[in-house]
C-alpha cells in the first residue's frame, strides 16, 4: 500500500507540474487541421490529470471536456486534446497594458481572473500578496491583453472561474451543458448530471451556475481509457464510485464559516485524489449539496440510482441526515463513513457504518491506562489539581481515580480556589530526593490552565534542580493553545491525548497546505482540526484502500482498513460486538522542553 511518504512525494511532483504554467502571452502549442478546422493540439504527459492540465493551460476543466468529450472520464498519457484556434487565439493575446482594480467584498482571485480573462498566476505575478487571499479595499494591478479593448472584461464562454455563490431553482434540478452530460442524462432521467464541482474558487473547476448544477461526476484516473458512453458510466464493475453528501450551501450568496469549512474538506479530498491519481483504479466521484435540507437529501437517496453502486458514501455533520444515509447504506449494502457526528452510535447496530472517530469513553480509558503505565514504569505519583467550582473535567478525573484505585494507586488530590499558588503545591506535595509527579488538571480550559501554569512552572524548575521530575497530562482542547501558553506546555513537559495531531511546522502539514494555496489561491481556514487536512487524510485513506482492492468492495472483512495521515489516522475495527466498525486510532502528543513534539500513535 502506498504510504504517506509516497503520497507526499507525488504531491511534490504534482506541485511541480502546477508551477510550470505556460506564459500568458501565447498558447504555445502546435496547430493541426481537424475536419477543416484549425485546432491547437496538446499531448497529455506522464501523471497529468484534467486538473493539472487545466491549470497549466490557464483554462477551465470544462473547456477541456467541451472540445474533448472523451476526456470527461479522465485523460491518459499520450492522449491528444484539441482546442479551436479561432476561440483561443484571442484569449491568449499579448499583454500590452495594466489597469487597477479595487477588490470588493466577496471577490476572489479566481473570480477576477475570469472577469479579466487572465490567469490567476498573471495577477499574482504583479501582486505577490494576492496568493495569500484578497481583502476588501485592496487595489490590484491587472494585466490586460491586446484582445481586451479599453480594459473591458469579456466572457469567452468559459465557466472555469465562476464563483459558487449563485442561486438555483427551487426544484433543485440541474441542467447538463455538454455532450457527455447529455448522454448520462438520457440514461438517467431521474437525475440530470452536472459537470461543475461545489467549490468556491477552485483553480480549475467550474462551480454551479444559474442553472442549478449541484453534483459532480468525474473520473480521477489519468490513465483511464473508458469510452465516454452511458454503458461504461453505469458499469459498476468497471468503476469504483465514491460519493460525498454534504451541506455546501451553494444557494447562499455569502457562505457561512461552516459552509466554507465543508468546502475546505472537499478541497483537501480533491488534492488527495489528484496526488494519488497515477495509482488509482477507475474512480468516479459524486458530490451532492444537501443545503441542510432533509427533503432535498431524501430526493437524492430516492432518485439517484448511481448511489446504489457506491463503494463508499461520506456523510455530513447532521445527525438526522447521517441516520437517513446510514439506513440507505444498510438497505442498499453501501458502506457509509461518518467523520463528523462524533458521538453517534449507529455503527453499533448498522454493519455498513464506519465511525471515523474513536469513542470518547475509549479515548479517556486509554488516557488513564497511559497514566497507569507511567506510574508503573517511572514510579510517578499521580496528582489531581481540583479547582473549586470550576472542575469541568471532574468526570474524567473521577474515572482516572477509579481506574488507578483498582491497581492499588491512589492519586493525591489538591484542592485550590482562584489561582493555584506555589505555596499550595510546596505544602501539599511530599518532598523526597526522588520526587516524581504526574499532574492531572481538573479544568481543561485555557483560563484554568493559566491559573495553574505559573505555580507548576516554578515548582517544576525547583524540583528538577533537586533531582526530581514532573510531567503534566493535558486534554485534547490544549492542542489549540498558542503563544505563551504553548511555550509553557513545552516547559511543563505536557502530554496531550487527542484524536488528531496538530504540528503546523511539520513538513507533511506544510506540503499539503502549500498545495492548497497553489490550487485555490489562499490558505485553508484556521481551525482545529483543519478541515482541509481532514479531507486530505480522508481522501488518502479512501483511495489507498481502493488501490489495495478495498475489502469494502466485497462488503466483508474490514479489519485491514487503516491509514496514518498528516493530521489524523484511521484504523477501523469492531468494538464490543458492534456490527459496524469504529476508528480506534488516537495520539499521545508530548510537548517536550526545547519546543519539539514526540508523537505516538496508539
Amino acid at each position: 500500500m502506498m504510504n504517506l511518504y509516497g503520497v507526499l512525494r507525488n504531491l511534490a511532483v504534482a506541485m511541480a507540474l502546477i508551477s510550470t504554467a505556460f506564459a500568458a502571452d501565447a498558447l504555445d502549442l502546435p496547430v493541426k487541421d481537424i475536419n477543416g478546422k484549425e485546432c491547437y493540439v496538446y499531448t497529455v504527459g506522464e501523471n497529468e490529470s484534467l486538473y493539472s492540465i487545466a491549470h497549466k493551460l490557464g483554462i477551465g476543466r470544462e473547456d477541456i471536456t467541451r472540445y474533448n468529450p472523451s476526456a470527461t472520464d479522465g485523460v491518459r498519457q499520450g492522449q491528444q486534446l484539441y482546442f479551436p484556434v479561432s476561440e483561443y487565439a484571442s484569449t491568449y493575446g499579448t499583454a500590452t497594458s495594466t489597469i487597477l482594480h479595487e477588490v470588493k467584498n466577496g471577490e476572489t482571485l479566481y473570480g477576477l481572473a475570469h472577469k479579466y480573462n487572465v490567469t490567476a498566476e498573471d495577477i499574482v505575478s504583479l501582486n505577490p500578496g494576492a496568493s495569500q487571499g484578497l481583502r476588501s479595499g485592496q487595489v490590484l494591478t491587472i494585466p490586460m491583453h491586446a484582445a481586451k479593448k479599453n480594459g473591458e472584461a469579456s466572457d469567452n464562454g468559459s465557466d472555469s472561474w465562476r464563483e459558487a455563490n449563485r442561486t438555483t431553482p427551487a426544484n433543485g434540478d440541474a441542467t447538463a451543458h455538454d455532450d457527455a452530460s447529455d448522454k448520462q442524462a438520457a440514461a438517467d432521467n431521474s437525475r440530470k448530471t452536472a459537470q461543475n464541482a461545489p467549490d468556491r474558487g477552485h483553480r480549475s473547476q467550474a462551480a454551479p451556475d444559474e442553472t442549478g448544477d449541484e453534483d459532480v461526476t468525474k473520473t480521477l484516473d489519468p490513465e483511464n481509457t473508458t469510452p465516454d458512453n452511458t454503458e461504461a458510466a453505469d458499469n459498476a464493475g468497471r468503476k469504483a464510485t465514491v460519493a460525498l453528501i454534504m451541506p455546501f450551501m451553494l444557494d447562499e450568496s455569502k457562505p457561512t464559516r461552516q459552509a466554507q469549512l465543508v468546502t475546505d474538506f472537499y478541497r483537501g479530498f480533491l488534492i488527495a485524489a489528484d496526488t494519488m491519481a497515477s495509482e488509482l483504479p477507475d474512480v468516479q466521484l459524486l458530490v451532492y449539496d444537501t443545503r441542510n435540507n432533509t427533503e432535498r437529501l431524501q430526493n437524492y437517496l430516492t432518485l439517484e440510482k448511481r448511489l446504489e453502486d457506491a463503494a463508499l458514501i461520506i456523510a455530513p455533520d447532521n445527525a438526522e441526515h447521517l441516520a437517513m444515509i446510514a439506513e440507505y447504506g444498510r438497505t442498499h449494502n453501501v458502506p457509509v463513513l461518518n467523520n463528523f457526528v462524533v458521538k453517534d452510535t449507529l455503527f453499533r447496530d448498522n454493519p455498513m457504518l464506519l465511525h471515523g472517530n474513536i469513542e470518547s469513553d475509549v479515548l479517556m480509558n486509554r488516557a488513564g491506562n497511559f497514566l497507569a503505565e507511567q506510574y508503573a514504569s517511572e514510579e510517578m505519583l499521580p496528582v489531581i489539581l481540583m479547582p473549586e467550582g470550576r472542575a469541568d473535567k471532574k468526570a474524567f478525573t473521577d474515572g482516572i481515580s477509579e481506574m488507578l484505585g483498582i491497581q492499588g494507586v491512589h492519586p493525591l488530590i489538591i484542592n485550590y480556589e482562584g489561582a493555584l499558588t506555589y505555596e499550595t503545591l510546596n505544602e501539599s506535595l511530599p518532598s523526597t530526593t526522588r520526587s516524581r509527579y504526574f499532574i492531572i488538571c481538573g479544568g481543561g480550559t485555557l483560563n484554568e490552565f493559566n491559573r495553574v501554569a505559573g505555580a507548576l512552572k516554578r515548582y517544576g524548575q525547583e524540583l528538577e534542580a533537586a533531582g526530581g521530575m514532573m510531567r503534566v497530562l493535558g486534554y485534547p482542547e490544549w492542542i489549540t493553545f498558542r503563544g505563551e501558553a504553548l511555550e509553557t506546555m513545552h516547559e511543563l513537559d505536557v502530554t496531550i491525548y487527542s484524536r488528531f495531531v496538530s504540528d503546523p511546522n511539520s513538513y507533511d502539514v506544510q506540503s499539503v497546505e502549500n498545495s492548497f494555496k497553489k490550487w485555490y489561491g489562499h490558505a485553508p481556514l484556521d481551525g482545529l482540526p483543519s478541515q482541509a487536512l481532514w479531507g486530505f487524510d480522508t481522501g488518502c485513506f479512501v483511495f489507498s484502500n481502493l488501490i489495495e482492492n478495498w475489502p469494502l468492495a466485497g462488503r466483508n472483512d474490514r479489519g485491514a482498513l487503516s491509514w496514518r495521515g498528516v493530521q489524523s489516522a484511521f484504523n477501523f475495527d469492531h468494538h464490543d460486538g458492534s456490527q459496524g466498525t469504529v476508528n480506534n486510532s488516537m495520539y499521545f502528543i508530548r510537548y517536550m522542553p526545547g519546543g519539539t513534539l514526540d508523537v505516538t500513535l496508539n
